[in-house]
């Protein structure tokens, strides 16, 4: 993917392998928030990657063209953000399952969990809509199983949910967001 702007904020997770964004390298857990108005270099790995994009115009043409055009005038944007996996604090929710808080910005929230091997996390109703992606390992949502790769959307309106795991996982949720714009643990 050439050198690009972004008109709408892009949520990337890494499920598979590494890639380069620009001068950016990032690797299996790994999130990167692009947001509107913000540019960066190409996108491309050595090895092979697998990510996960949200909201990004890829598969229209146009879309695409304005954002690699858009990419040549001058002008910036905030700096993306990347959030390596294994940097920074993880907070307990419950034992054996940690969160780390990615992004809160009043509308939506994303944050990684992971959930070792028996543990359990029950989610209030808020906490349960939303996206789901599972990044590693095999977890049950209520009592949907999820294996690595796949996901879920609960819309608004879902009842609550308990997240566990038998052998472990490392999740990708995204959610309402914290209008009062204070951090919350999301269980219940």
């Amino acid at each position: 993917i050439p050198f690009h702007r972004h008109h709408e904020d892009e949520e990337c997770v890494v499920l598979r392998g590494e890639a380069q964004l620009g001068d950016i390298r990032v690797r299996a857990g790994d999130y990167h928030l692009a947001t509107t108005g913000s540019r960066h270099g190409a996108v491309r790995s050595a090895t092979g990657a697998l990510l996960f994009l949200r909201g990004t115009p890829i598969g229209h043409g146009m879309e695409v063209a304005r954002d690699v055009l858009t990419a040549l005038l001058p002008g910036r944007g905030d700096a993306p953000l990347t959030v390596p996996r294994d940097d920074g604090p993880w907070t307990e929710h419950a034992p054996g399952v940690q969160g780390k808080l990615l992004r809160d910005d009043g509308h939506s929230r994303s944050m990684l969990l992971r959930v070792e091997a028996g543990a359990r996390l029950s989610l209030d109703a808020r906490s349960a809509e939303g996206e789901c992606l599972v990044i590693e390992g095999e977890a049950f949502l209520g009592d949907s199983l999820l294996r690595s790769g796949d996901y879920r959307l609960a819309p608004p309106g879902s009842p609550a949910a308990a997240v566990s795991s038998d052998v472990g996982a490392l999740l990708f949720l995204r959610g309402p967001g914290d209008t009062a714009g204070t951090e919350r643990a999301g269980a219940s």
